[in-house]
């Protein structure tokens, strides 16, 4: 048996999506019912998981591996994200509470539960 926290409270939302977004970008509100990437500083409505036909499945809610600029300085715990370039999300100071519940710093990724 091994652990796995993959379907945990997973909540989508179909939204519209802004041309160039793509499946993994992290994304923020850009309009009414719209997402873009998300870019530094800004907030995290949630990460995009499909992208087709000018819409996006938008994961808000659930467990999610995703990559993470500044891993270096990344530890398990309750802690905030921003928006970083390219659809990628960075630790910061404030912005989205979420639980980092892994770090794989060789991967630069973690695993989060939003």
């Amino acid at each position: 048996m091994s652990v796995s926290l993959k379907g945990f409270n997973e909540k989508v939302i179909t939204l519209q999506a802004v041309d160039g977004l793509k499946a993994g970008d992290a994304v923020s509100l850009s309009g009414n019912l719209e997402v873009s990437p998300a870019s530094e500083g800004t907030d995290i409505f949630g990460f995009a998981i499909s992208v087709m036909d000018g819409y996006a499945a938008v994961q808000v809610s659930g467990f999610i591996t995703v990559p993470c600029e500044g891993i270096e300085d990344a530890y398990v715990g309750y802690r905030a994200i921003q928006g970083a370039d390219e659809g990628k999300i960075a630790l910061a100071e404030s912005g989205r509470k979420v639980f980092v519940v892994s770090v794989d710093k060789a991967a630069g990724k973690i695993g989060i539960i939003l």
